[in-house]
């Protein structure tokens, strides 16, 4: 299966080497020799002729930036994420609570004793005559449940299931991170991409339109061609000033997700050349078991069955197995030290308890019914967001097609351009129009390639392969 960028590597790597100009004959013959020129040392026949993945993104001073890839920034705002930082704290929740609920598979040892003085009147001895004794008192019990209706036995499961929910939700933490960082890496990797064009092109216009001036005074240039030369040197001026405002949004939104960030260079991220999109049905089938969405609903489905069974449970006897050894001393007054030991099951039964057993068996199997639907909910949400992914993908890889197409017509503009100024036959207008289409079809294949990328990963997200996709990017969720 071909990849996403086959046809966009081996267009954008053509080469189309300047030719050595004629000296004209003419002034504005001259005038358009320089602005050839001019084009010529440009960056936008440059960023055409380069692959996206390797185009470095370079804007005003950004030499001197440090790069910062897609991987760094991610591994950065995981690092430090309160987000997360609570989806691991709601785990030890979970998993404390399922050790508390573990406990009823063993036995419970209870040791209690009682000294003090005691006043009894009368005295309860005549022989001592003392209404006021010294009494101590020392039991030790052993209690092991025996039955309960499998009440404990359904909680402690249930536990287990809220603890490993509470782990897949925490993963919907961690993909929406990332997803986060992605989408505000590549709107800065195209912004930046986008000013670094626009810069080459103001300056390109702006050469133009001071040599145009000079022509007209000279009467060697129509005002009309001045006219047209200024307003399109102001677009391009706009075009840069819009891609800056989006840069910066973008960076305000990065330097949120990712603590201490300073300016940097971005690069395309790393495996855009490596996307090969598999059936859609193979999305939807893997998405309907791996969904992060789908796991946690599921788990949460069966901890409410398993606490619908424990509410049921209450319905039925408990029976305890007791044994216990007791020391008593002068209790109720003086008297022999006595020694107590006794073996005893202890069975009990609610008889009446107002409604609250049966209100607890149906205020959980509303809850069960309400994740239920959920996942009926959740079914058409994912769905219909890998459908719309991967529709977005394959319109964007025809999308795509067709700017490159346009890039590569109006490079061979260019080349045909270049040759009428030897003969002498240049426009100007025609001249600026073409390298501004070239521009702007720069800027848009910029535009599909950053909105691809961002569906991709949206769509491997909700398909389930998100460890997949954490391993190409060598990103580990470990918990301490």
């Amino acid at each position: 299966m071909d990849t996403i960028t086959d046809k966009y590597s081996s267009m954008m790597t053509t080469n189309h080497p300047s030719r050595k100009l004629m000296l004209p004959r003419y002034v504005s013959l001259a005038v358009a020799l320089c602005f050839s020129n001019t084009i010529l040392q440009s960056g936008i026949v440059r960023a055409a002729e380069q692959p996206a993945e390797e185009v470095q993104a370079l804007a005003n001073g950004s030499d001197d930036l440090d790069v910062l890839t897609f991987t760094e920034a991610v591994q950065r705002a995981m690092a430090d994420n309160p987000g997360i930082d609570i989806a691991d704290a709601r785990i030890d929740q979970a998993s404390q609570l399922a050790r508390q609920n573990r406990s009823y598979r063993y036995p419970r040892i209870d040791l209690a004793g009682t000294v003090g003085p005691e006043y009894n009147n009368p005295a309860p001895s005549a022989e001592s005559g003392k209404a006021t004794t010294n009494g101590r008192n020392l039991k030790l019990t052993v209690s092991k449940l025996l039955f309960d209706g499998g009440t404990s036995r359904s909680e402690y499961q249930r536990s287990k299931r809220l603890e490993a929910a509470a782990e897949a939700e925490s993963m919907i933490v961690v993909e929406d991170l990332f997803l986060e960082v992605a989408r505000h890496y590549i709107d800065y990797w195209r912004y930046q991409l986008e000013l670094s064009q626009a810069e080459d092109f103001v300056a390109t216009m702006q050469s133009l339109v001071d040599d145009l001036n000079a022509m007209y005074r000279a009467g060697a240039a129509s005002k009309l061609e001045v006219d047209f030369a200024r307003a399109r040197l102001a677009s391009a001026r706009g075009t840069a000033s819009a891609a800056t405002a989006s840069m910066n949004n973008a960076f305000s939104e990065l330097e949120y997700l990712v603590p201490g960030l300073v300016s940097f260079t971005a690069i395309s991220p790393e495996m855009f050349s490596a996307i090969r999109l598999r059936p859609l049905q193979e999305y939807m089938d893997n998405g309907s078991q791996a969904n992060s969405g789908f796991v946690t609903n599921q788990l949460s489905s069966e901890a409410t069955q398993l606490r619908v069974s424990s509410q049921k449970g209450r319905f039925k006897p408990t029976l305890e197995f007791e044994l216990s050894g007791s020391v008593i001393d002068d209790e109720g007054g003086p008297s022999q030290q006595r020694d107590k030991a006794a073996a005893k099951l202890l069975l009990s039964y609610t008889l009446y308890s107002g409604g609250e057993r049966r209100a607890g068996v149906r205020r959980a199997e509303a809850q069960l019914a309400e994740l239920q639907a959920e996942r009926v909910q959740l079914e058409r949400d994912v769905f219909r967001a890998i459908d719309q992914s991967y529709n977005s993908i394959t319109a964007s890889r025809l999308t795509l097609n067709a700017v490159l197409d346009e890039i590569a017509a109006n490079i061979e503009l260019q080349r045909l351009n270049r040759k009428n100024l030897d003969l002498g036959t240049i426009n100007i207008i025609e001249l600026i129009d073409v390298e501004e289409r070239l521009f702007n079809a720069s800027a848009r294949k910029n535009e599909v390639i950053a909105t691809m990328y961002q569906e991709y990963l949206d769509l491997m997200i909700a398909a389930g392969f998100t460890q997949s996709l954490l391993e190409d990017y060598s990103l580990v969720v470990s918990r301490p």
